[in-house]
C-alpha cells in the first residue's frame, strides 16, 4: 500500500470518526436521519409539518460561533439552550463561557459580559432575566436580560437554598410566568422568588404554563414488556432483551395554593398506531404549553449501535407527541435521533406550542422548529 493510500486512508477514518463523535455529543439529538429513517415510514409519514431550520450557528470563538471542545470520550458543545418570550433563542455557549442570544433570524442580540465556562443549563424569564447553573455544585448565577450579572440577586438565592439545607448539586432549573425559579436539588425541587429572598420545597418536578397553575406528572407502569433489539450499522443484529413498556402518564394540575384542582391521563382513551410503534420512553413529559397541551416523549425498542473506540454508543430514535388538555393524542410533532439520555433537556416548546431541539453537524449547529399548526 503507497504512503499516498495510506494518507487518505487515514483522512477518511479521521472524518469517519469525527463524524461519529460529533454525532454522539452528550445529550444532544440530531434531526433523525435519512438512513434511519426507513425503519419506521409509516410513523415519520404522520409528523405533524416539516421541520424547519431556524438558523445555523457554525463552531468557532467568534461573537456569533459556539465552541466545540474535544476529549477523550467524545465532544462538548452548547450545554443548553432556552426560548424567550419574544421567541428569541438563548444558547449557554461553556466552551466560549458565554450565554449568548440569537433572533430567530440567527442575527446576534447579545452575550454576557463575564466568562462562564462551567454553565450546564439555563432558563429564560418573563422579563428576560437569565438563570444559568454553572460549577460542580450547580451554583446560580443570574443575568439582567442575559447580559450583566445580578450578583444581589444570586446572593439572596444562595443564602435562600442554604437556610433549606439541601444539597447543593442540581442539573436543571425552570421559570414559571411570574417569574419564580425552580431547581432540583436532592432529588426534591426547589421554588425561588424572583427576588431570590422565599424559598420552599414543593415536591415533584413541575411543568409550568400559566401563572399559578403546577403540572406534576408520574409514569404509571404498564406491567408489559416488549422485545428490545440492537442493529450494527451493517444491519446485523448485535443484542436482543427485553424491557419495560412505561404505559400512561398521570398529570395532575395543581392551584397556587397546592391543591389539586384536576387530574388526567395520557393517553386518556386507547393507544393509537403511532402510539404502539413508540411503546417506551412514555413516562417523560417534556413540556405544557399556554393552551394546556402536553408533549411526551415516546421511542421504539428498535435501536442501532455504533462501535467507536472499543466503546459501544447505542443511537435511537424518539419521537415527540403531543396531546390536549384533557389527555387525547394530537398530532406527532416531530422525530429525533439521538444518544439515549435525559432528552427533555434538549427538546423545547414554547407558550404557542412550537417545538424546539438542536442538531449538531461536523461544522455546525442547526437550531431547528417544528411549528405548531393552527388546527392544533
Amino acid at each position: 500500500m503507497t504512503k499516498e493510500t495510506n494518507q487518505v486512508k487515514n483522512r477518511n477514518l479521521k472524518l469517519l470518526m469525527m463524524t461519529a463523535l460529533v454525532s454522539c455529543l452528550v445529550g444532544t439529538p440530531r434531526a433523525y436521519a435519512a438512513k434511519s429513517t426507513r425503519q419506521l415510514p409509516d410513523v415519520l409519514s404522520h409528523v405533524l409539518a416539516e421541520p424547519q431550520i431556524l438558523f445555523s450557528l457554525s463552531y468557532g470563538s467568534g461573537a456569533s460561533e459556539v465552541g466545540l471542545s474535544w476529549w477523550e470520550g467524545g465532544a462538548t458543545s452548547i450545554s443548553d439552550f432556552g426560548v424567550g418570550e419574544d421567541g428569541s433563542i438563548y444558547v449557554a455557549d461553556p466552551v466560549n463561557g458565554k450565554i449568548k442570544q440569537f433572533s430567530r433570524q440567527g442575527k446576534l442580540l447579545m452575550a454576557s459580559e463575564d466568562t462562564n465556562h462551567g454553565c450546564t443549563a439555563l432558563a429564560v424569564g418573563p422579563s428576560g432575566r437569565v438563570y444559568v447553573l454553572y460549577g460542580a455544585e450547580g451554583n446560580v448565577a443570574v443575568y439582567d436580560q442575559g447580559r450583566k450579572r445580578v450578583q444581589a440577586a444570586e446572593t439572596r438565592i444562595s443564602a435562600a437554598l442554604e437556610r433549606l439545607e439541601v444539597q447543593p448539586i442540581s442539573s436543571w432549573l425552570s421559570v414559571d410566568k411570574s417569574g419564580q425559579l425552580y431547581l432540583d436539588r436532592d432529588r426534591r425541587i426547589v421554588a425561588l422568588s424572583e427576588s431570590g429572598e422565599k424559598a420552599c420545597i414543593v415536591g415533584r418536578r413541575p411543568l409550568l404554563a400559566d401563572e399559578g397553575q403546577g403540572y406534576a406528572f408520574q409514569g404509571l407502569s404498564s406491567g408489559k414488556q416488549a422485545i428490545g433489539k440492537i442493529y450494527n450499522v451493517d444491519g446485523s443484529l448485535v443484542n436482543e432483551f427485553t424491557e419495560d413498556v412505561f404505559g400512561r402518564v398521570q398529570v395532575k394540575i395543581h392551584a397556587a395554593d397546592g391543591s389539586v384542582k384536576r387530574q388526567i391521563s395520557i393517553p386518556r382513551g386507547e393507544f393509537g398506531n403511532i402510539e404502539k410503534q413508540l411503546p417506551t420512553g412514555g413516562r417523560n413529559i417534556i413540556g405544557v404549553d399556554n393552551r394546556d397541551h402536553f408533549y411526551t416523549r415516546r421511542s421504539p425498542s428498535t435501536i442501532r449501535h455504533i462501535p467507536f473506540k472499543n466503546k459501544q454508543i447505542l443511537v435511537h430514535f424518539y419521537a415527540i407527541l403531543e396531546y390536549d388538555r384533557n389527555g387525547d393524542f394530537v398530532a406527532l410533532r416531530a422525530v429525533l435521533d439521538g444518544t439515549w439520555m435525559d432528552s427533555e433537556h434538549w427538546v423545547k416548546v414554547d407558550k404557542h406550542g412550537n417545538v424546539y431541539w438542536l442538531d449538531f453537524k461536523e461544522n455546525h449547529v442547526d437550531v431547528m422548529m417544528s411549528p405548531v399548526a393552527s388546527s392544533t
